[in-house]
């Protein structure tokens, strides 16, 4: 499914601006909202990701009104984005970076990691490599019940991927 798919099948997108160690970021639903209390009943989880500053704030301005907006202009959309490259040029993916942090919470209780990623594309393919190499089990389960998350990171630590857990 496509970013645009996604964002068609969301009713309202709920955006926030937010900061990551003082970038400009926008906290938004991902499927860790959903997934982590299934296996750990009770917890909250938030995801936010680092973004230009202009879009940091434009974007929550704007989430009321996305999914409908999205719906109307979604043919003409659809038309534009068969027509763009794949992806950006190998430098511009050399280029860019990301930190995402997540925050889980149950009661008093609360955690937090930071991953930072260059090259989102390089990222992506090196995760889906190491978790076919790892995975174990039997039926449908979220990457936090198929991995133990402090070694799936390791293993891919280097010069796409670092993180922390404080």
């Amino acid at each position: 499914m496509s970013t645009l798919e996604a964002v068609l099948a969301t009713k309202s997108p709920r955006l926030r601006r937010t900061s990551i160690e003082g970038r400009p970021a926008l906290e938004l639903p991902w499927g860790e909202e959903l997934t982590v209390p299934r296996w750990a009943p009770g917890s909250v989880v938030t995801c936010a990701i680092t973004a230009p500053r202009l879009f940091a704030a434009v974007a929550p301005l704007t989430g009321p009104m996305t999914g409908p907006a999205m719906r109307v202009a979604a043919p003409v959309l659809r038309r534009v984005i068969q027509r763009l490259p794949e992806g950006p040029s190998e430098s511009a993916r050399q280029r860019t970076t990301t930190r995402v942090a997540a925050t889980a919470s149950a009661g008093a209780r609360a955690t937090s990691v930071s991953v930072d990623i260059r090259d989102v594309y390089g990222f992506t393919a090196l995760a889906l490599v190491e978790g076919a190499l790892r995975i174990s089990g039997a039926g449908a389960m979220t990457p936090a019940q198929a991995f133990d998350p402090a070694e799936f990171l390791d293993a891919m630590r280097g010069p796409l991927l670092s993180w922390t857990h404080p």
